[in-house]
C-alpha cells in the first residue's frame, strides 16, 4: 500500500508523449480520455506508461517547442539515470512537457 497517488496507464498516456491510434482506436475517444478523465486527477499523480519512450518523446518535444526548458533538462539527465531508479513522471509533469 502506497499514499502516492497513480495511474497505470497503458498505451494511453507515456512518459513526454501520448497514445496514438495509428494501429487502431479512435482518436476522438483518445482525445476524451485526456479532455474528461486523466485532465481532472491531481497533478502529483505518478505515471506508469505500459512502456519507455522518454528519450525519443523528448525528442519530439523539443522538436516542436525547442524553449523548452524542463523537457531540455530531462533529456540532457535521461542518459544518466539508473535503471533501478528511474524517474517516474507525474500529470503535472506532463502538462510542462508532453
Amino acid at each position: 500500500r502506497s499514499d502516492h497517488r497513480a495511474i497505470f496507464c497503458g498505451d494511453t498516456l507515456f512518459n513526454a508523449g501520448a497514445g496514438n491510434c495509428h494501429n487502431g482506436g479512435h482518436p476522438e475517444e483518445l482525445y476524451d480520455t485526456f479532455a474528461t478523465q486523466l485532465s481532472k486527477l491531481p497533478d502529483d499523480t505518478r505515471v506508469y506508461p505500459g512502456h519507455d519512450y522518454w528519450e525519443n518523446n523528448l525528442d519530439f518535444t523539443l522538436d516542436r517547442e525547442p524553449d523548452n526548458q524542463k523537457a531540455r533538462d530531462l533529456r540532457n539527465d535521461n542518459g544518466t539515470q539508473d535503471p533501478e531508479h528511474a524517474l517516474v513522471s507525474t500529470l503535472g509533469l506532463e502538462k510542462e512537457i508532453n
